[in-house]
């Protein structure tokens, strides 16, 4: 048995890129080079779709590169979490092939049930459990799947977000901070849940 590394990847910015516009036009070639690599396979290869930055960013890339991916989705019958009617678009708009499913209790219950014989310890991120549902039904058509994840948390894709944002500039005046801003009910409960995600990172590291 041998130790074999295959993924030695270091991506520098070139130091000539000075200007905003250069070191954009960079980055798209870097991050076009990076999904091209993964989308090489001798295997069909998908994407798991939703209607954030990650999964669009990714799919556009791989169409610059002449590559079509097929798109997965697990839909949700309420509308607040729901992100089918963006993801459907962008499909349309790259000649996309997407297969949505919803997601109900029975496929709720199916995938915690799959998901406690597979994890050796306790695993606080809910949404393994969807990503449970959507590869059940994925490997269906694919063996390799696509994914990205911190965009929208970075870059304020979702509305949400982009509220936090400006949430974040009115706290820099101490004017505003000395009054008692007060915030709707989902962004309070958004925040407790920013909040406790925090806690149970910090618990498993």
């Amino acid at each position: 048995l041998s130790k074999n590394s295959y993924i030695q990847e270091q991506i520098e910015f070139s130091k000539k890129s000075t200007t905003f516009e250069k070191r954009y036009i960079e980055f798209v070639e870097i991050f076009e080079d990076t999904v091209e690599s993964r989308i090489e396979a001798d295997c069909p290869v998908g994407l798991a779709m939703s209607g954030g930055l990650d999964s669009t960013a990714i799919a556009i890339a791989a169409k610059r590169r002449g590559k079509t991916l097929s798109g997965f989705m697990v839909g949700f019958e309420d509308s607040k979490f729901d992100e089918t009617r963006k993801a459907k678009k962008t499909a349309q708009n790259l000649g996309m092939s997407l297969r949505i499913e919803n997601f109900n209790q029975k496929a709720f219950e199916n995938s915690v049930r799959h998901i406690t014989r597979l994890v050796d310890e306790p695993v606080a991120d809910i949404s393994c459990v969807v990503t449970d549902y959507l590869s059940s039904f994925a490997s269906q058509e694919v063996k390799v799947i696509l994914g990205g994840d911190g965009s929208d948390e970075l870059q304020y894709g979702y509305r949400t977000y982009q509220i936090l944002k400006y949430l974040e500039m009115l706290q820099g005046f101490q004017c505003i901070s000395r009054m008692k801003l007060k915030l709707p009910n989902r962004f309070t409960k958004f925040n407790r849940l920013i909040s406790i995600d925090r806690k149970s990172t910090r618990l498993n590291s």
